[in-house]
């Protein structure tokens, strides 16, 4: 409270807006340059010492505009120095007993400023010395810091001084006084003569200390520094966390307001209050008495944007927009999130990727460790979908089967060893020239795409821990371009009627001719993949291109299609079939009826551009006869709660809802903990209002995550979603998450 005190009488002493036009002495503008001054004050108003005391007196010193003016030079003047004198700097002497008026006079202007007009402005106050000694002094006394509210420009000096006053305000003599600044950045002080220097702009406690005393009482004041032109402090800055909401109806959170000052950032406390852009949507009820913090309460569906305001040394200052959105949360839609068997990931696991395929669940890639530190896993999970949810190792016990990887410890390209001849491990086998006729190539992958027939696992893209590293840098045809760590490779795994998958390489993603004439450097990641009919699509991703100069990163908007042999599998060659509204990275795809949807994301241009994390949904028709985008079919639809990036979005089979659950949340810094439900009308595409579902239960949310969708089990509907690992950054880095290896399910009613 004091700065905002300070910072209002501060308002009130320099009326800069009310003495632009002002003249001085008939001649030019006044403002906060002008050293003309037209008064002066001396501090105390009223002096009362010892004879053979001594004692500094602070002055005061305007222009015709209230500005102060900082470094004038002055005559000091005793009308009888006998009683008391005067040197030319400001002290008092006390010699004898009686009473003196000592004045002040401006004599001229600030050194290096334009000399000042005449005017010969004075100040003075009574000074009474006593003939005898003063008595020790009280135990309880209190230190007046002088001038008060203290301005000075940048680069000039002002002289402090202080005095102790008992209960009854006479001075208390015998006491002496060392000065500190908390800010010297901003304005330093000679400890022992109260001199201030004032450095840079900024606000700074400039406090008298008691010396000697026992319990060492003392005085401060706010010194204001401006800058070397006298022009007004900036306005305080008003924040607010979070910077979005997402509630149900009904629920509750809480929004903070940080009321700061824009030059030092040290907190003003004031009173803060709140105004939503609509009203009806939600209720705030203060829980401060100051009203900076402040419970919203979601009251009907809709969206509004909540505003702190606070008063501040006159003005009025207003934070940016809180983004409110009041979702319904429909009783009897879903169950609650169920847990089941964990995945088979010590210290858990991201950026992996899940399907589903004839009533098996299939886990492929991810990491384990540190993005750049290894942990890229090449082997596969998988387990038998039950129908109460459990996952049963295929033919055995409830968990999980998969290969049995090297060593968390082990680097990010391991040995040959563990995955050759391995039903469970992303391994293929290559024809490659020279001397090695066969060779086994690994996938050890992160951040890739994945989708599924009934009989088929395909993988594309990713960051590739093979890729630069190698296993035979003497083979460039096996490792790809020494470029990227961004894969190129996509694999096919037929799965057998026993569970055991035998993959094998399809035709790459092939480098496209780019418009601005740099060369397509082939590979995804952070792409998304989708099956519709018998067709595969993948959407967008980040990778590199070489624009002649140098290796720059690129977001993507093109989609690719290839098609599946419905007997073997197999895909045709990648082609080009349209462009997606933006560029998008992290994104999240689904198919609905003949609609692909597209959801959220990253949709800065390249590694130069800002990176802006998108709540956008955007929707297309699918030709089931051609498997063509249906032309100037997209179009954008109902919105993403909140923007979202790392996110799943899966559709429910042979049905028109869509669910989106966890991701990176912006404006959170943090990972989501929401799962959202929409249906999509199976005519325009466009999706219904989103639906609050259960919360999902890590509290902290998850980024990162797998997630799939079945319609049946065991023969019986089951509109059932699996979510598994994922993870919380940590420090908003989203390549160092806290990871989980937790799965979960829930069911959708019909």
């Amino acid at each position: 409270m004091k700065l905002g005190r300070r910072l209002l009488k501060l308002g009130i002493l320099l009326p800069l807006a009310a003495c632009a036009g002002a003249s001085v002495g008939g001649g030019g503008s006044c403002g906060g340059a002008d050293t003309a001054v037209t008064r002066l004050k001396v501090y105390p108003e009223a002096l009362e010492i010892g004879a053979g005391d001594t004692f500094q007196l602070a002055t005061q010193a305007k222009n015709a505009c209230g500005f102060q003016v900082s470094g004038a030079k002055l005559a000091w003047e005793s009308s009888d120095s006998f009683v008391a004198s005067v040197n030319a700097f400001g002290k008092v002497s006390g010699r004898a007993g009686g009473s003196v008026r000592v004045t002040a006079s401006v004599v001229g202007a600030p050194s290096g400023k334009l000399e000042a007009a005449g005017g010969g402005a004075s100040g003075s106050t009574n000074v009474t010395v006593s003939p005898f000694p003063q008595p020790s002094p009280p135990l309880t006394f209190t230190v007046v810091v002088l001038p008060p509210d203290p301005v000075v420009a940048a680069g000039q000096h002002l002289q402090m001084t202080a005095m102790a006053v008992d209960g009854t305000g006479a001075r208390v003599e015998g006491i002496s006084f060392v000065w500190t600044s908390s800010r010297p950045d901003i304005a330093g002080i000679n400890t022992n003569t109260g001199d201030v220097t004032a450095v840079v702009q900024g606000v700074t406690d400039i406090t008298a200390h008691v010396v000697g005393a026992a319990v060492n009482p003392m005085g401060s004041t706010t010194l204001v520094v401006l800058d070397e032109n006298g022009a007004p402090m900036p306005p305080p800055n008003v924040a607010v966390s979070p910077s979005g909401l997402v509630l149900a109806v009904g629920e509750a959170r809480q929004v903070h307001a940080t009321v700061t000052d824009t030059l030092t950032g040290s907190a003003i406390t004031t009173a803060v209050t709140w105004v939503a852009s609509v009203g009806g949507v939600v209720t705030l009820t203060p829980v401060s008495a100051d009203g900076d913090v402040m419970r919203v309460t979601g009251f009907a569906p809709g969206a509004t944007q909540l505003r702190a305001r606070a008063t501040v040394n006159g003005n009025t200052v207003e934070s940016g927009p809180v983004g409110v959105r009041v979702l319904n949360s429909v009783p009897g839609v879903s169950t609650d999130w169920t847990q089941v068997q964990s995945l088979p990931y010590l210290g858990g696991i991201y950026g992996h990727d899940m399907s589903v395929v004839d009533g098996r669940l299939f886990v492929t890639g991810g990491v384990t460790g540190n993005v750049t530190a290894g942990g890229f896993r090449e082997d596969v999970a998988r387990a038998d979908l039950q129908a109460d949810g459990t996952l049963r190792r295929v033919g055995g016990a409830l968990g999980w089967d998969r290969a049995a990887p090297p060593s968390d410890s082990d680097p990010a390209v391991r040995v040959l060893a563990p995955c050759v001849d391995d039903p469970l491990c992303m391994s293929i086998l290559r024809e490659a020239t020279g001397t090695i006729p066969q060779r086994v190539v690994r996938y050890q992958v992160a951040r890739h795409a994945q989708a599924s027939t009934d009989t088929h696992v395909y993988v594309a893209g990713g960051i590739d821990a093979q890729v630069d590293l190698g296993i035979d840098p003497s083979d460039p045809g096996a490792v790809g371009p020494d470029v990227t760590r961004y894969s190129d490779r996509v694999l096919a795994g037929a799965v057998a009627a026993d569970g055991t998958i035998a993959w094998h390489e399809e035709d790459r993603i092939p480098a496209l001719t780019l418009a601005d004439g740099a060369t397509d450097i082939p590979g995804r990641t952070a792409a998304a993949l989708v099956r519709y009919h018998d067709w595969l699509y993948l959407l967008g991703g980040w990778n590199w291109v070489d624009d002649g100069t140098r290796f720059v990163g690129r977001n993507r908007d093109e989609v690719l299609r290839a098609a599946i042999d419905p007997v073997t599998g197999n895909l045709s060659p990648w082609a080009l079939v349209g462009r997606m509204p933006e560029p998008l990275n992290k994104h999240a795809a689904a198919v609905a009826g003949d609609w692909l949807i597209v959801s959220g994301g990253s949709n800065g241009a390249n590694e130069t551009s800002p990176e802006t994390i998108t709540d956008a949904v955007y929707i297309a028709r699918l030709d089931p006869a051609t498997g063509d985008i249906v032309a100037g079919a997209w179009r954008q639809t109902r919105s993403l709660p909140r923007p979202l990036e790392y996110h799943r979005m899966v559709a429910l089979p042979d049905d028109l809802r869509v669910v989106v659950v966890g991701g990176d949340d912006p404006s959170l810094s943090a990972a989501s903990a929401d799962a959202y439900l929409s249906e999509v009308d199976p005519v325009s595409g466009l999706l219904e209002d989103w639906l609050f579902l259960p919360e999902l239960p890590v509290s902290d949310g998850l980024t990162s995550l797998a997630a799939a969708a079945v319609g049946e089990v065991g023969g019986a509907p089951a509109f059932r979603v699996y979510i598994g690992g994922g993870g919380v950054p940590q420090g908003g880095d989203v390549s160092n998450l806290l990871r989980y290896d937790d799965v979960y399910f829930i069911d959708l009613l019909p």
